[in-house]
């Protein structure tokens, strides 16, 4: 499968424009950045999450705020995300473990209603997620459900793409001659 394709497939598949990075971790550090994630801006994420989450936000200058899971699901506790806002919060990262997604939708309407970029981790997600959120980001590596041995995918919503294209291009526009 060539990149294009690779790139064309997930677009259907989650209905998010996509950018292939070389790795989840790279597509989470940008949508960190492109989120404008700056010093002393807080992100609040799972505290059961991969250390690369956490790392993507203080990479930026954010300061990682860490609530509970829900038990049921090993996702993000919603009650705990809404009392974990405060007037310094700029984002949430939800971490869409195992694949469960069962509350996107209730976590996009609390992230609209608190005026939040909303960032999902779905790299253990192919092939049944669909990007509700601003941000997301997806691993191929080796340990996930589908793998190419590295790699990832930073999926955007069409209002960001050219702003995400920039950036993954060193800030260049050269991506115009290849994909609109």
């Amino acid at each position: 499968m060539s990149l294009e394709s690779c790139q064309d497939w997930l677009e259907e598949e989650t209905g998010a424009k996509v950018l292939l990075t070389p790795s989840c971790t790279a597509a989470l550090e940008a949508s960190v950045m492109l989120s404008g994630v700056g010093w002393g801006d807080e992100v609040i994420l799972p505290s059961f999450a991969y250390p690369t989450c956490a790392s993507s936000i203080v990479r930026a200058g954010g300061v990682p705020v860490f609530v509970d899971i829900s038990i049921e699901t090993l996702n993000i506790d919603l009650m705990a995300v809404e009392r974990a806002i405060t007037e310094r919060t700029k984002a949430v990262m939800v971490i869409w473990y195992a694949g469960v997604t069962e509350e996107q939708e209730a976590l996009v309407e609390l992230c609209k209603m608190h005026r939040l970029t909303l960032i999902e981790d779905a790299a253990q997600c192919v092939g049944w997620w669909k990007l509700r959120g601003d941000y997301g980001a997806m691993s191929f590596h080796r340990t996930k459900n589908a793998s190419c041995g590295e790699g990832g995918a930073l999926f955007v919503a069409p209002s960001y793409y050219e702003r995400a294209s920039t950036l993954c291009a060193c800030g260049t526009d050269r991506w115009k001659d290849k994909r609109n």
